[in-house]
């Protein structure tokens, strides 16, 4: 049995490329800016090192950040023999996605093809009659899809109403609802492509190579705009994380084996207890590496300074929106006076800071839009993201896949004190 984890081509275009799988919102990035940015496939690689922890081959591969282009991936798949393949999907990229899917099934047939990744999840049955697949993996699947390779490789067919797999029988749509959560415990680190490990660079870090670890999954907040609870972990979604010893060793191999100089820590965000641990166990390493990481917007200054002595150079938040009532209908409840305190601690503390906007929520206006801008602005945090309020690259993007949902498009952030790569 083998197995090919697959982050398909998206945008073939020399001027621009999208970000699918890793990111929690996919997104299309521009070629000539000065720092290209890569999101590290993350359910992939993980379900790439949980199967091969498990004796089934598999193999992680990476178009986007390899650079190819649809007939170079399926003829890396037609020139090997591959049993399964597994395709990450966005809302933003499904119609590529689906099309990709069609593609290996008329090049090969009798290959089981899988579909993983938000837009699977939340329409399970709306893909697999709208495509060629075989099976789509609900949410969390490392789990999920060991056990329908085992059931493959033995010539079975997967049990009806099997947990994190939906698929089509006779016409039939079946649907085994969401597995239960997978004990982090259990996850070996993921697994990291050398040919592709330093593409991987986070915009916000200072220092290059860098790389982007994840010591927990969910998430405690249930903003109406994010995937992250509802769809990548189901509700309710509790934090659940990873054991210290565990991620220690995932750092170590990036920093002797890849020559990593920081950490950006993407979990959805550290609560104070997490940030104390993770600071010491940054601290206690036999090497020093910088990090960064995601924040609660209430985490203590003494937490902050403590972090930094650890070797933390920045801080991300969420803040999507100034404006209360916008906030409140999108469960996110931010009062511009704890930002505004939560950059003072920061600085006091010697942190970058880096806050991230939502454009666009129900109920936006021009007005609106411009008053968080302003309230942006008089933050003077180091970076920030957004998607870009100007007219022509939205129009642009819609134009190419008008009935797509969710394009979004960065803007540039902040470079100033971030090392370049050589």
């Amino acid at each position: 049995m083998s197995v090919l984890l697959l982050n398909q081509p998206w945008i073939e275009s020399e001027d621009e490329y999208g970000l699918r799988a890793g990111v929690r919102w996919a997104q299309i990035r521009k070629r000539d800016r000065s720092m290209p940015f890569y999101s590290f496939p993350y359910a992939l690689a993980c379900a790439t090192s949980y199967l091969n922890a498990n004796d089934v081959k598999a193999v992680l591969r990476d178009s986007i950040a390899l650079g190819e282009r649809k007939e170079q991936t399926l003829r890396h798949i037609a020139d090997r023999d591959y049993d399964v393949v597994v395709l990450e999907t966005s809302t933003a990229s499904v119609e590529y996605d689906l099309g990709f899917c069609d593609a290996i099934k008329e090049l090969r047939p009798e290959v089981t093809v899988c579909l993983s990744g938000q837009h699977a999840t939340a329409m399970p049955e709306d893909v697999l009659r709208s495509s060629r697949a075989d099976f789509v993996l609900i949410g969390e699947y490392e789990k999920t899809l060991l056990d329908l390779c085992r059931r493959l490789n033995a010539g079975q067919a997967p049990e009806t109403q099997m947990k994190g797999l939906a698929y089509l029988r006779e016409g039939q749509f079946i649907n085994g609802g969401r597995r239960e959560a997978l004990d982090l415990g259990d996850l070996p680190p993921p697994y990291r492509d050398p040919l592709t490990v330093q593409k991987y660079s986070e915009p916000s870090a200072r220092f290059f190579p860098n790389a982007a670890v994840m010591t927990s999954r969910g998430c405690s907040f249930q903003c109406t705009f994010c995937v992250e609870a509802s769809l990548n972990y189901g509700w309710p979604s509790r934090f659940r994380y990873r054991p210290l010893e565990n991620v220690r060793e995932e750092i170590l191999t990036l920093a002797a084996d890849h020559g990593i100089k920081e950490i950006f820590f993407d979990d959805s965000f550290f609560t104070e207890k997490r940030a104390i641990e993770i600071s010491e166990l940054m601290g206690s390493l036999p090497v020093r590496l910088h990090w960064s990481c995601w924040i609660d917007r209430g985490i203590s200054e003494e937490t902050l300074r403590r972090m930094k002595r650890a070797g933390c150079s920045g801080v991300k938040f969420g803040v999507e929106t100034f404006d209360p009532e916008i906030g409140l209908a999108a469960r996110k409840k931010v009062r511009r006076e704890a930002v505004e305190a939560l950059v003072r601690r920061c600085r006091r503390a010697g942190l970058l800071t880096h806050a991230s906007y939502v454009f666009g929520l129900p109920g936006e206006t021009r007005q609106t839009l411009e008053r968080t801008l302003q309230a942006a602005a008089s933050l003077k945090t180091t970076s920030f993201q957004a998607p870009s309020p100007s007219r022509s690259p939205e129009r642009s993007c819609l134009s190419r896949r008008r009935e797509t949902a969710g394009c979004e498009r960065p803007i540039g952030t902040n470079t100033k004190g971030r090392a370049r790569p050589s």
